[in-house]
């Protein structure tokens, strides 16, 4: 019998699966974290005002809505926000501060999760036909970036190829509110949280020009707390509001950092793999130094790193 011996992976290759795990643990840690948007309509009193406000009706009895968000689930690295359930109606709404053209296409991940956990999957061969709630997309949007006070997304305009003129056999729609000030102020004088929650966001954002994001968001909380704005919410749960500022403002400027400090790291992994590969091929480390483009320190680092990989 022949027996064939397992190929012994490089050196490379091995550092180079590391920095993805590596990686890829760190940006899951980080994606999971909830928003204080979220946090704060995780209650039941104030996620019946934005139920009201957002469908114009007049529920008074919080006992009767159903949170029901998908707290295990996340798609395309963003968690799914608030989901309202009242009376057979599903009501999904999502905090953006960045605009995204394809929220149609996260909510009808989000909302094909709810079904299968509403219905179970044994149900749907059934004869018998079955009723699930009635959705309702809404995304409610306080970024930097200029937008309408109100914008329709629908589903058919991420499709391709176009059919002009043809009705796609699926849609989805989401209704974009912009909250930002001077918009929909109407809608937020009917939710007080969510009116407080931009009083909020404003005052971190005045702050954040002469001070720490830090100092300004601990500032912001305290006057909040002074000036009964969400007090409630900020006196009992301050701490995790703090720890999840730099996830609720100024996201532009996260996703620029998040951006840089990922093309910072690839650069970083292709360097080190090229070096690793040369030096596999014989080359000389000065040489393989020179040629991948590194500093002494970092050379020397990863030659030792080579070393105790090879030794173990």
């Amino acid at each position: 019998m022949i027996i064939k011996q397992k190929k012994k992976k490089s050196t490379a290759e091995i550092v180079n699966r590391k920095l993805r795990k590596w990686r890829k643990d760190k940006r899951i840690r980080r994606d999971h974290k909830a928003s204080v948007f979220a946090m704060i309509f995780h209650d039941r009193e104030r996620a019946l005002q934005l139920y009201n406000a957002i469908s114009g009706r007049d529920y008074t009895d919080s006992k009767k809505i159903d949170i029901v968000t998908l707290e295990n689930a996340v798609y395309l690295n963003v968690k799914n926000d608030v989901s309202i359930l009242v009376d057979e109606r599903l009501y999904m709404v999502e905090h953006q501060s960045t605009v995204n053209p394809n929220m149609p296409l996260r909510d009808l991940f989000y909302v094909a999760r709810q079904y299968e956990g509403i219905v179970g999957k044994a149900e749907i061969y059934s004869s018998k036909a079955i009723r699930v709630p009635l959705p309702f997309f809404v995304t409610l949007y306080n970024g930097k970036a200029s937008q309408p006070e109100r914008k329709l997304l629908r589903l058919s305009e991420l499709y391709y190829p176009k059919m002009e003129g043809a009705v796609p056999d699926l849609e989805l729609k989401v209704l974009q509110l912009n909250i930002n000030p001077g918009y929909n102020e109407e809608l937020k004088e009917a939710c007080k949280p969510l009116r407080d929650y931009m009083i909020y966001v404003e005052k971190i954002r005045c702050y954040e020009k002469i001070m720490s994001l830090e100092e300004a968001a601990r500032k912001a909380i305290d006057e909040c707390i002074e000036e009964d704005v969400l007090a409630d919410f900020f006196v009992k749960q301050k701490k995790e509001a703090l720890e999840m500022i730099l996830y609720d403002v100024d996201i532009d400027e996260y996703d620029k950092v998040k951006y840089r400090d990922g093309f910072e790291d690839g650069k970083a992994e292709a360097q080190s793999v090229i070096f690793y590969n040369m030096l596999e091929d014989g080359m000389e480390p000065k040489r393989a130094q020179q040629l991948a483009g590194l500093d002494d320190a970092t050379a020397e680092r990863l030659v030792r790193e080579k070393n105790q990989y090879m030794d173990k």
